[in-house]
């Protein structure tokens, strides 16, 4: 019998422990079956959802999380009210859309994206945790009678970029909704239900458990003697001399030793898990580029019958039916079909989406038996496999080359051992004897990171946002925050004297005023100072005063530049109105629009410099003159580029520029190195920016915006095109 434990927190921050005795899944109501005998984590989770209880659930990857959101959908089916199940990236959300109208039946499940809206009238709602923040803001009408918000993945609370988004949405939330938090195993599980407890005042049951069906076996794999070794068995204990003879610890002349290259090192290692069976498997790497060198190195090897190989043809045949037969010729479509064959697969931000989607059904039907993937796919693609390689434990973060943190390597190695085919998992790390043994042994058994809050105004979005919500402000967001409740709900001496002062300063500035007037004199002084601080309370209150200084705020009321700006969440929403008001966008054409507004999209590092044409260059530098501007009056400087990430903005808005001219995708591919999915990627973002302004343009006095942007749409969204293909999780 597995163990969890089971605590019951008051709005009060009262922990009350309850016994773990196992429940009978007897008692379960309503119509949900499970074809399987549930854990006892499980049990105690559904009893307490069946209670209309808000539920954490903290337990390993792929131990069975899934059935609390499904218990939770249909105990709202059965009450006849609305759940909405939100999980963190796009992709995922067509996945669970397609499983849960298996489930439940299709007219029970609705999808709503930025792109795509199917059923939304249904009672089971799949959307992004973005898409629904959005609409709490817009205090959208499909939120009433709302029973539960399943958060998957809400361990991305802590992810620096976007984990103020989770944060913003359960804060957000009527306090009569019950939240069904499923996370990835976290120590301070207790301290995250305290403060949703705190802020939506009803009690959250926590139900952790460290238990995995599945054990699992670590090995590493040395480049010196070309072995595995067993450094960490099943029962979980550390075995230091294996480590050592895997790393050459122990052999002075094991330095001398060539290793492998790693299509050397993965050619035997999938050999030799091919042999003893032990596949399906993933091979995970850090980089876009090995994934697919290493998957094209193994081309050779064939891992399938031939039966299994008519099946992915003819799947392959059924998916490619969506694409214009001028993409079905781009390299990766081309290149990808011989590998599907044999059975092997890639998976990185880097293909286009219908080839990873592609890919992820025909894994998760089991016709793929090895997949080269990076570490996105563990994020909550539902492919359970028997064996997991890792060809590097270290990573580059974006700002040192660390060993992986205990958490990453348990989420990616936790997706081996699958539940009733297995009866152990398989990890193989390879390594070589740069791996500490102290490191290895606290990424393999050591404890995941404590969730800390990310909450952060890295932009204006959320303070223009709160001031539109009757009885919200960017003040009391901050106050609600899991950030202020970790940090015992004071703001630091520091912040508080600088924002006296800054308040002080600009007490009485008359907002109509210019920034040039003397009234504002020593007000980037005073905001260096706070932004020097660096947290959520100086952030707040620079941004602030600078937008009661640009005119977007007076007091915690929007004016009409600060309308204008909340309905922007795709791009820089001060930038663009800027530009707007700036009369940028009177003279220009759609296409010239559409190319400004690429400018805003994700930028990846690009090092190879674009050649630009003459449009192009003249409205970046358009863009870049108002963007110093802006950056000028708020103490910004997040516009001061890097060369690769300029290039990559320069390369884009290029590419935009041919597309709205009818070149074809395949010609875009041709101008750089980028991945063939990163361009669908940025062109995506450029059409829910195009959307989002479309309906902004009603707080402008151009009367022929609107229009302007409804063209540029066009322009982009050509039909039969790959940036219009359908998910086919969604067609076929």
């Amino acid at each position: 019998m597995s163990s969890y434990s089971h605590n019951i927190v008051s709005p009060d921050s009262t922990i009350s422990a309850i016994s773990s005795t196992s429940s009978s899944t007897e008692s379960l109501p309503h119509t949900l079956k499970f074809p399987f005998k549930l854990d006892p984590f499980q049990v105690a989770s559904i009893a307490a959802i069946h209670k209309n209880h808000s539920v954490l659930v903290s337990a390993p990857t792929s131990s069975g999380k899934t059935v609390v959101a499904e218990a939770a959908i249909d105990d709202a089916l059965h009450h006849q009210q609305r759940i909405i199940y939100t999980s963190p990236i796009k992709a995922l959300t067509n996945q669970k859309y397609r499983q849960l109208s298996a489930d439940f039946g299709g007219t029970n499940v609705g999808l709503i994206t930025g792109d795509v809206t199917l059923n939304s009238t249904a009672q089971c709602l799949v959307m992004t945790t973005e898409v629904l923040r959005g609409m709490l803001y817009q205090r959208n009408s499909l939120l009433r009678d709302l029973r539960y918000v399943v958060c998957d993945e809400v361990h991305y609370l802590a992810e620096p970029n976007r984990g103020v988004v989770w944060e913003e949405v359960i804060i957000l939330l009527n306090k009569s909704v019950k939240l069904v938090l499923l996370s990835a195993t976290v120590p301070n599980a207790v301290q995250l239900a305290q403060w949703v407890a705190k802020i939506k005042q009803h009690q959250v049951d926590v139900i952790s458990t460290n238990h995995r069906a599945v054990p699992l076996n670590h090995y590493l794999y040395s480049g010196i003697n070309r072995s595995t070794h067993l450094v960490v068995n099943e029962q979980g204990k550390f075995n230091k001399m294996q480590f050592n003879k895997a790393t050459g610890a122990e052999d002075s002349d094991s330095m001398h030793k060539r290793y492998m290259a790693p299509g050397e090192e993965i050619g035997q290692i999938v050999e030799l898990i091919a042999r003893q069976h032990y596949e399906p498997a993933i091979v995970f790497s850090f980089s876009k580029l090995q994934c697919d060198n290493l998957a094209w190195m193994m081309s050779n090897h064939d891992f399938v019958t031939s039966e299994e190989r008519s099946k992915i043809v003819s799947f392959f045949d059924k998916a490619m039916k969506n694409l214009h037969p001028d993409d079905q010729d781009l390299p990766h479509v081309r290149r990808i079909l011989p590998l599907l064959k044999n059975g092997i697969g890639m998976h990185h931000a880097g293909l286009l989406p219908i080839i990873k989607e592609l890919v992820e059904i025909l894994f998760a039907e089991g016709l793929l038996k090895v997949l080269f993937a990076t570490e996105t796919f563990a994020m909550g693609v539902n492919a359970p496999v028997q064996t997991v390689i890792f060809t590097n434990v270290y990573k580059y973060d974006g700002a040192m080359y660390r060993p992986l943190h205990a958490s990453e390597y348990i989420q990616m190695a936790g997706r081996a051992g699958r539940r009733g085919y297995d009866d152990r998992g398989t990890i193989i790390m390879m390594v070589d004897r740069n791996l500490a043994p102290g490191d290895a042994k606290s990424m393999i058994k050591g404890e995941a990171m404590p969730l800390v809050s990310a909450f952060k105004f890295k932009n204006s979005g959320m303070l223009l946002n709160a001031a539109r919500v009757q009885g919200l402000s960017a003040d009391k967001m901050l106050q609600m925050s899991f950030h202020t409740f970790q940090q015992g709900g004071e703001a630091t001496m520091a912040d508080i004297g600088a924002m006296d002062a800054l308040a002080e300063k600009l007490a009485d500035v008359d907002v109509n005023s210019d920034w040039e007037s003397e009234e504002y004199d020593g007000f980037e002084d005073l905001a260096a100072q706070l932004l020097a601080n660096d947290t959520p309370l100086s952030q707040l209150a620079v941004r602030k005063e600078a937008l009661t200084g640009l005119g977007y705020l007076d007091g915690d009321k929007l004016l009409t530049k600060g309308q204008l700006a909340k309905e922007i969440s795709s791009g820089d929403g001060v930038l663009i109105t800027e530009l707007i008001f700036d009369g940028e966008l009177d003279t220009m054409s759609p296409q010239q629009v559409a190319v400004l507004l690429a400018y805003f999209v994700d930028a990846e590092s690009l090092r190879q410099k674009p050649l630009l044409g003459v449009e192009t260059r003249k409205i970046y530098n358009r863009v870049h003159r108002v963007a110093e501007y802006v950056a000028m009056h708020t103490n910004d400087y997040s516009y001061d580029e890097n060369v690769a990430t300029k290039n990559f903005r320069l390369l884009f808005m290029q590419m935009v520029w041919e597309w709205c001219d009818g070149r074809s995708f395949k010609y875009l591919t041709e101008m750089s190195s980028v991945f063939e999915g990163s361009i669908v990627r940025a062109f995506k973002h450029l059409q829910q920016l195009l959307r989002e302004l479309s309906d902004a343009a009603r707080w402008t006095a151009d009367p022929e915006l609107k229009g302007k942007l409804k063209e540029a749409s066009q322009l982009i969204n050509r039909p039969g095109s790959i940036l219009t293909c359908p998910s086919i999780y969604l067609s076929l």
